[in-house]
């Protein structure tokens, strides 16, 4: 979920019709010209969506969220103490995860199912606000509160 090229598409990536009037509602309403570009909220994490199996076969201890993969170095994510995958990685269907991340479920308030919801919750908001960040870790819920960052230009970095 790292993109590596500025045409590169990632899940993290997507963005919503919500999103874009959002985006659109802040070129008019803080003035494009006044700061010469629009900082988005940036969290620093790559993610999957979890699953009932999946949650199941790596006993993630929820169904839903977004599971974790990589956290961006230095980012409000690794700041705020949220784990990414690091203990190896395991085929399952198909597909290679890196084990031993947290799982969010909740951002400022908004249950998350799939790493898309990060991006829809994360959307309305600003870098340097403070939010409530709710994850699964070894089968224990957890909260904890960070201070979001600005997603950095360029594509090599993690999103949201």
């Amino acid at each position: 979920m790292l993109a590596t090229t500025s045409n590169d598409v990632d899940a993290g990536m997507s963005i919503t019709n919500k999103q874009s009037e959002l985006t659109l509602g802040s070129l008019v309403h803080v003035p494009l010209r006044a700061h010469g570009k629009v900082n988005y909220a940036y969290l620093g994490i790559a993610s999957v969506p979890v699953y009932p199996q999946l949650g199941r076969r790596f006993a993630l201890g929820t169904s839903k969220g977004a599971w974790i993969q990589q956290v961006a170095s230095g980012g409000p994510a690794e700041r705020a103490g949220l784990h990414g995958g690091g203990q190896g990685s395991t085929r399952f269907q198909a597909q290679r995860f890196a084990t031993g991340g947290d799982v969010i479920v909740t951002v400022a308030g908004h249950d998350i199912r799939t790493p898309d919801d990060v991006a829809t919750a994360l959307s309305p908001l600003h870098p340097g606000q403070r939010i409530r960040v709710e994850y699964v870790r070894g089968g224990t819920r957890r909260s904890v509160q960070l201070q979001l960052g600005s997603r950095p230009s360029g594509s090599s970095n993690l999103r949201p």
